[in-house]
């Protein structure tokens, strides 16, 4: 069964308890791990399937159902893997993050910067260009204006 009487489209009144036959469960266990798929989506989606099969349902209302059935699970190991495993790997992924926010500031406050900051910007960008994004676009904003930042002049002008 799937929601609760207060989810509105899932409601009880659309629910439907089913007792399966051995083999039929075994297909949906094996439908779940083929597809990586919680046990809702497997029956549904397997019903679904049947339904457009039988001519029961039309092909746009297979394809949405099918689409929405079809999504996978993740799997908290991989999540788990992705996580920093030591302590300097936790340091790196806070600082690369601040880098992000600065990156950005940078960017907000291009047009207004000096020639002395915006050469600092563009040696840092370099050096992180492909590990945060926003570095990228730091040296893409010094490209789109004119290449190069020149030095400044005795007036301040570039």
């Amino acid at each position: 069964m799937v929601g609760t009487s207060q989810s509105g489209h899932n409601s009880k009144e659309h629910g439907l308890l089913l007792f399966l036959a051995p083999e039929l469960q075994l297909a949906l266990a094996q439908l779940q791990v083929n597809q990586q798929l919680s046990r809702a989506r497997a029956g549904l989606l397997a019903l679904t399937e049947g339904f457009y099969k039988c001519g029961c349902i039309k092909k746009e209302a297979y394809e949405a159902l099918k689409n929405r059935y079809s999504e996978k699970i993740t799997c908290s190991i991989v999540a788990e893997h992705a996580k920093p495993r030591t302590v300097q790997e936790v340091q790196e992924q806070t600082r690369l993050r601040k880098l992000e926010v600065e990156f950005s500031r940078v960017i907000s406050q291009w047009s207004s910067m000096s020639t002395k900051n915006r050469n600092s910007w563009l040696k840092e960008a370099e050096e992180y260009k492909d590990r945060v994004p926003n570095a990228k676009l730091v040296l893409a904003l010094a490209t789109e204006n004119n290449g190069p930042v020149k030095q400044e002049t005795l007036t301040g002008m570039t």
